[in-house]
């Protein structure tokens, strides 16, 4: 039983979030840091996503959680999307600042790994849609190196050598 109500606190965090949001969006732009704003959207994004996740979890993804599992992504996506869409900042990384893009890709790969975990035990579905899982499998790998990179880019040296062409594809 403490499970929800853990949960609760993010949905209850994210409300307080976006009240804040809602607050500052009205004040003279002047007060309106971009940077503040965008942080304050991202970490209720953060939390609703959160508590998403958790209910998908602790119903081991039911078989109709592919749309979800998609718009939470989405969600995941958006404050990224939102800051190169509108060229807030040359360099987007300054603007939210690598924790909150190390924590959106970090939610974004292991929402897919969770997910093709789940998916794995279902023989029936992975006859019919293992594309679809390797879809997924690639695009959670990627999120996860996008996660690694922002702090610590990856720099191959040439000497590496690659067995197999999507290994190489994945790490370049």
């Amino acid at each position: 039983m403490t499970a929800p109500r853990c949960s609760n606190h993010f949905l209850i965090r994210a409300s307080a979030a976006l009240e804040k949001l809602k607050l500052l969006c009205g004040e003279d732009k002047e007060c309106s840091n971009p940077s503040n704003l965008l942080e304050l959207y991202t970490q209720a994004i953060l939390d609703m996503t959160y508590f998403e996740e958790n209910k998908l979890v602790d119903e081991d993804f039911p078989e109709d959680s592919s749309q979800k599992v998609k718009e939470l992504i989405s969600f995941l996506s958006e404050p990224e999307i939102l800051v190169k869409e509108n060229n807030m900042h040359p360099k987007h990384c300054n603007l939210l600042g690598d924790e909150l893009l190390e924590c959106l890709s970090w939610r974004r790969g292991a929402l897919l790994y969770m997910y093709c975990h789940s998916l794995t035990k279902r023989r029936e579905w992975l006859t019919r849609k293992s594309s679809l899982l390797k879809k997924y499998l690639v695009d959670g790998i990627s999120y996860l190196l996008q996660m690694l990179n922002f702090r610590c880019p990856i720099q191959l040296n040439e000497g590496v050598s690659f067995q197999d062409l999507d290994t190489a594809k994945l790490l370049s």
